[in-house]
């Protein structure tokens, strides 16, 4: 499987994007119920980035030979409804119609040398996937419209006897991060697998609304830009929660040019503003430098 959209699992975990692990495991799931329970896995593997959208994926299945024209036909009779399901999302725009991004690709191989799981292993490894819930845990109670909490499942890959999967956890708020942790352990225990610690914990960071940095940002913004700026908050790993976590008391704010996509293919940036927030910057750290409150710290 492969064409999915993809994006940065945090700031697009909302849009409800199809995840290439999920959508590859309910394939062959359908498959097997339709051709009576046939199919055994060979291999499963799905890796990438964990602050992204899974876009891709790929399996490798055993069937008997009288069963393969069955197993095709109902792959491909459930891959379209499932493009038919994710076209609102998983689509781009041609001459004015939507068009399904979401690309299968089947093919028979011969002579493989690794053996098939049995028809339990099979169920386990469709069934830890298919279980494990990707996507948005807790919208903010404070900030109307911003993910609090979320998942995303990014990696998983057999591997001889084992089955590794990897997500990745965010959250503004850090006894919610230990609650997934709690929920990742429990679900450990029900599949009979093993729950690392987290691998690369990133911290939030609470936002000074009065700072003094955010202020002059402020002037600074309406300066260059001739418009007062924009003030949100996302939901999205940034720097400044490490570096704060060492230094907590700096005052840090995020700026930067307009991007689009991030973590896709299709991630762009939009040249004009790369320039427009360098004066900002630039503008900023002389109002800073010229402040008698800053000079004085």
């Amino acid at each position: 499987m492969s064409g999915l959209l993809g994006g940065h699992s945090g700031i697009e975990i909302h849009t409800g994007r199809a995840n290439s692990l999920k959508c590859l495991t309910k394939l062959i799931r359908m498959a097997d119920r339709n051709a009576g329970g046939v199919v055994r896995l060979v291999s499963f593997v799905g890796t990438g980035a964990p602050n992204v959208i899974p876009r891709e994926a790929s399996a490798t299945i055993a069937v008997p030979t009288a069963s393969v024209e069955a197993v095709e036909a109902a792959l491909a009779e459930e891959f379209a409804r499932m493009q038919a399901a994710y076209l609102s999302v998983e689509h781009r725009v041609k001459d004015g119609k939507r068009e399904s991004v979401m690309a299968l690709h089947v093919g028979q191989g011969e002579g493989q040398n690794e053996a098939p799981l049995d028809e339990r292993s099979t169920r386990r490894v469709l069934d830890a996937v298919e279980l494990f819930h990707t996507g948005v845990i807790r919208m903010s109670y404070d900030v109307e419209g911003l993910v609090e909490t979320s998942i995303n499942l990014s990696s998983v890959e057999t591997a001889g006897s084992e089955l590794k999967m990897y997500s990745f956890a965010r959250s503004s708020s850090g006894y919610a991060l230990s609650t997934v942790q709690d929920s990742l352990e429990a679900y450990g225990r029900l599949i009979g697998a093993n729950v690392s610690a987290p691998i690369n914990p990133f911290p939030g960071w609470d936002p000074n609304i009065e700072s003094l940095a955010l202020t002059e940002m402020n002037h600074a913004h309406k300066e260059v830009m001739e418009r007062d700026a924009r003030v949100y908050a996302v939901h999205a790993g940034l720097e400044c929660g490490l570096i704060q976590a060492v230094y907590p008391e700096i005052s840090c704010i995020s700026v930067g040019p307009e991007i689009h996509h991030a973590h896709s293919p299709d991630e762009c940036v939009l040249v004009p503003s790369v320039k427009r927030f360098y004066d900002l910057v630039i503008r900023f750290l002389e109002r800073m430098a010229t402040h008698k409150d800053f000079r004085s710290q």
